[in-house]
C-alpha cells in the first residue's frame, strides 16, 4: 500500500478532521476511500513521516508562515522532499496572493490549477474546482418560486480584480428595483465589519434584503428562479478559467445563475443554462429582462441544465471522477 500525504490549511491542517461540506466540492473521504481501492492510502499530514510517501499534495495553495501547515511544508523542502510534492493552487489570487508568488513554485515538481493561462502540461496542470452531484431539491412550481436570491458572506478584498463591492450593487440595486422578490442570505450582513463600525454602530451598512444565515444553500436556492452568482474575483486575461462551486450549486439547485466571474465561462459552461450579467448594460435592463422571462423559457432552462449536468462537458471538467482519475494518472507515473 502507497502512502499519499495531504495537506491542507484548513481544519488545522488535517483534511479529515471535519465532515465534508460538499457544496464546496468533493467529498474528499469519498475520494480517500476510492484511492485506497487502487493501491493508495491517504494520510493527513502528522500521520506519516514524509519520507515514506509515495506523494505529498498541499490542498488550496502554498502554506503561509504562520499557518497550520507551514511548518510541515518548510520540513518538506528542507528534507530534499520537493520531487514529492505537488500543490493545487485553488484559492483565488485576492485571498491568497503568496500561492501566486511564482518564486515559491519551485518547490512543487507538479501543480495544478484552474489558470488556463498557466497551464504548460510539463509543471502546471489543469484542474478545476470538482464538484460532487448533490441530491436535487423537490422542483418547486415556477409560479411559487419568489423572483431572485443572493448568497454569500459579506466579504471584502482590497484588489482590482475583485467582485465583492459589484455583489453589493447587485443587492442594493434589486432591493431598488424589486424589494419584495429579492432575498439576501449569508453571514456577516449587518455587522460591524471594521472597527470604526464597533465604535459607532450607526455607520453598519443595512440590507433590509437580508434574511440571515443558511445551513444548506440548494434547499434556499430551489425556491428562487434565479440567482447571482459572482465570482469572488474577475477572471480576466492572466487569470482564465477561474470558475468556483457558486455557479453549480444554484444549477444543481435548479436555479438558473445569473452569472458574471471567468471572462472564458462558455469553454466549460454553455451559454444556455446560465444568465450572463455582461450582456446588461445596467441592473435595471437585467432586472426587466428576468421578470419577463415566461414559464416556457424558465423550463427550458432547466432542461438545457439537465442535459449539461448529465453529459460528458461537465463530466469531463468539474466531475469528482475526473479528479479522482487525475489524481490515479499522476500517481501512477
Amino acid at each position: 500500500m502507497k502512502k499519499v500525504i495531504m495537506s491542507s490549511y484548513y481544519s488545522g491542517g488535517n483534511i479529515f478532521s471535519d465532515n465534508p461540506d460538499l457544496e464546496r466540492g468533493a467529498n474528499i473521504n469519498e475520494v480517500r476511500e476510492q484511492l485506497l481501492a487502487k493501491g493508495y492510502e491517504i494520510k493527513a499530514q502528522g500521520t506519516c513521516d514524509p519520507h515514506e510517501a509515495h506523494a505529498i499534495f498541499f490542498l488550496e495553495g502554498i502554506p503561509y508562515e504562520g499557518g497550520p501547515n507551514y511548518e510541515f511544508f518548510k520540513q518538506c523542502v528542507e528534507q530534499g522532499l520537493v520531487n514529492k510534492m505537488r500543490l493545487f493552487l485553488i484559492e483565488a489570487p485576492i485571498v491568497t496572493p503568496h500561492s501566486w508568488n511564482l518564486e515559491f513554485h519551485k518547490y512543487f515538481v507538479k501543480i495544478y490549477t484552474w489558470n488556463d493561462d498557466l497551464i504548460d502540461n510539463k509543471r502546471y496542470f489543469k484542474i478545476n474546482y470538482f464538484q460532487s452531484l448533490l441530491n436535487i431539491p423537490e422542483k418547486i412550481p415556477f409560479n411559487q418560486r419568489k423572483l431572485c436570491t443572493l448568497i454569500s458572506g459579506n466579504k471584502m478584498y482590497y484588489s482590482s480584480l475583485e467582485l465583492y463591492s459589484e455583489r453589493i450593487e447587485a443587492i442594493r440595486a434589486f432591493e431598488r428595483l424589486g424589494p419584495y422578490e429579492f432575498d439576501l442570505y449569508g453571514t456577516c450582513w449587518n455587522q460591524p465589519r471594521s472597527q470604526v463600525q464597533q465604535l459607532y454602530p450607526f455607520l453598519v451598512p443595512k440590507f433590509p434584503s437580508y434574511r440571515g444565515p443558511v445551513e444548506k444553500k440548494l434547499p434556499v436556492l430551489s425556491r428562487y428562479k434565479f440567482s447571482i452568482c459572482y465570482e469572488n474575483m474577475i477572471g480576466l486575461d492572466g487569470y482564465r478559467g477561474y470558475i468556483t462551486e457558486k455557479i453549480f450549486n444554484s444549477l444543481m439547485a435548479r436555479c438558473v445563475p445569473v452569472y458574471l466571474g471567468a471572462v472564458n465561462i462558455t469553454d466549460y459552461v454553455p451559454d444556455n443554462v446560465f444568465i450572463d450579467r455582461r450582456k446588461f448594460n445596467s441592473y435595471d435592463e437585467l432586472y426587466t429582462y428576468l421578470i419577463n422571462i415566461s414559464e416556457k423559457q424558465f423550463d427550458e432552462y432547466l432542461h438545457n441544465i439537465d442535459v449539461y449536468l448529465s453529459g460528458n462537458t461537465f463530466y469531463k471538467h468539474f466531475s469528482q471522477d475526473s479528479f479522482i482519475k487525475m489524481l490515479l494518472e499522476d500517481l501512477a507515473e
